[in-house]
């Protein structure tokens, strides 16, 4: 995978871990001025880092498979061979060990079931952040089934199936838990990182061609700039009630188009190439860290109300979270995949 989208990867998983840390060191004691608060809620934004960053790769890593009759099945196994073991290992950490919201869940089979096979209305059941995992393998079927067409017409169709689906948010949103991830506005992130692929670091063909090469020259350094001055006032209009869909959003895909950009034009900062390996980890970090952040907080306590403390405490608890995370990639992830790659490439010798 490009090294700046990589590293983005580790990035997006740390700000999440942020956001939970100082929510659980809130919620067992003590307070923290707004301005921290402000600062930590911001990490939220590592929710469509994410999606932004599954539509841009997703495309890339298609882009010789559009057209071809066998590319959705393929495709849709692929992906859900890497997200399910994993996180139905850590699901099972979670029922072994359950945090004080799971108390009672292991007695609840009917639903653990759906939780587990990351159903909507269901998929944060076990997981708090397993609600994201029910909209990518959501984008995932939709991508997989438009993969039959040439990628033009695909990507075309995603647009428009897309935007219409949030354009009927307003009518659907509120009769089912699928109806409403289905027209969630939120898929327009993944459809942002989908158009930023195919029409700007790609060859869009004669239509489209002299726009891509057009933006492509753009300096990574705009749509940083851009995202950070984003992030820094997204505070302001979430006090307002602007949904974190615009607030967090928007800066969150212009931050995925800076790295693609620095990617594209080699101009990639020495140590995000140095560091680009933590990125391998954040799937396990982004699982595991709430079960472990929660575990940690009960057993530090309050921290009276003192900022220093809870500070301590909120960086104490990311600490132990990135090694949990470490520790599930590097023991159960990294030789699971291993194995499976290896299975499949010796699968494919077989037939040939």
């Amino acid at each position: 995978m490009l090294a700046s989208i990589q590293f983005l990867r580790f990035v997006a998983a740390l700000m999440v871990t942020v956001y939970h840390a100082q929510s659980a060191a809130s919620k067992v004691g003590g307070s923290f001025p707004q301005w921290f608060l402000d600062l930590a809620w911001i990490g939220a934004a590592g929710v469509p880092v994410f999606f932004a960053i599954s539509g841009l790769v997703m495309r890339f890593s298609s882009a010789r498979e559009f057209g071809n009759p066998g590319a959705p099945a393929a495709f849709i196994a692929r992906r859900a061979l890497r997200i399910y073991p994993v996180y139905w290992f850590v699901a099972l950490l979670f029922l072994a060990f359950p945090p004080l919201y799971l108390v009672g869940w292991p007695e609840d089979a009917l639903r653990v079931a759906p939780a587990l096979l990351l159903l909507p209305g269901y998929a944060a059941g076990i997981i708090t952040p397993g609600w994201t995992l029910a909209y990518e393998l959501y984008f995932y079927a939709v991508f997989a089934l438009l993969l039959w067409l040439p990628a033009v017409t695909a990507v075309a169709a995603l647009t428009i199936f897309f935007l219409a689906s949030v354009a009927a948010s307003t009518v659907l949103a509120g009769v089912n838990p699928f109806l409403g991830l289905a027209t969630n506005p939120q898929l327009l992130i993944f459809l942002s990182g989908v158009l930023f692929a195919h029409w700007i670091l790609r060859d869009a063909g004669a239509a489209g061609g002299a726009l891509s090469r057009a933006l492509a020259r753009v300096p990574a350094v705009i749509p940083f700039a851009i995202a950070i001055l984003g992030f820094a006032v997204a505070p302001i209009p979430h006090h307002q009630g602007v949904p974190p869909t615009l607030t967090l959003g928007l800066p969150s895909i212009m931050l995925v188009v800076a790295a693609a950009l620095a990617e594209a034009q080699g101009r990639v900062p020495r140590f995000v190439r140095t560091w680009a390996w933590l990125g391998d980890s954040s799937y396990a970090l982004y699982l595991v860290h709430t079960l472990v952040i929660w575990h940690a907080a009960s057993w530090l306590g309050p921290h009276g109300g003192n900022f220093p403390a809870g500070v301590l405490r909120v960086v104490a608890l990311v600490i132990v979270s990135l090694a949990a995370g470490f520790a599930v990639h590097y023991v159960f992830e990294r030789p699971l995949m291993g194995w499976l790659r290896r299975r499949r490439r010796s699968r494919s010798v077989s037939r040939q």
